[in-house]
């Protein structure tokens, strides 16, 4: 396994053509733009501050997710771009739905917890990991002493 990049096309897959269609477009005032791509980014982010959290972890190249945590990812994308929908999605937010939120959230707390391993990324980030191992370093990248 590796650490890896979400796209539109990761989305796509995990939903059905119709869904995609209106997460894409439904509600949009002139100017605004696809939502998918900043939904993707935040939950990237949120995974890799989850991932940060536990001391053990380094995180991978800027913008990656462990693989382990794919499938969460996308579940937590869904689960939000289906929020943007009339009456806040809520026929797309059936009790399976639920449970893989729900299960998808509790998996991002366990690895903050140290309690889920996540592997390890061969090629490390610079950005700012707030653990033990990053003592004196600038997430896990060396910093000038001036």
């Amino acid at each position: 396994m590796a650490w890896i990049s979400l796209t539109a096309d990761d989305v796509k897959e995990r939903l059905s053509g119709p869904e995609f269609d209106a997460f894409q477009t439904w509600h949009l005032d002139s100017g605004q733009a696809d939502p998918i791509p900043d939904t993707i980014l935040g939950v990237v982010g949120e995974i890799r501050g989850r991932v940060g959290a536990c001391q053990r972890n380094t995180l991978g190249a800027a913008a990656t997710i462990p693989d382990e945590l794919y499938s969460a990812a996308l579940t937590l994308i869904s689960w939000r771009l289906s929020l943007r929908l009339p009456g806040g999605g809520a026929h797309l937010q059936d009790e399976v739905r639920r449970k893989d939120y729900e299960d998808a959230t509790e998996l991002l707390r366990a690895v903050a917890r140290c309690e889920f391993a996540v592997e390890q990324p061969t090629t490390h980030s610079c950005d700012v990991v707030n653990n033990a191992n990053s003592a004196g370093q600038f997430g896990g990248c060396t910093r000038a002493t001036f």
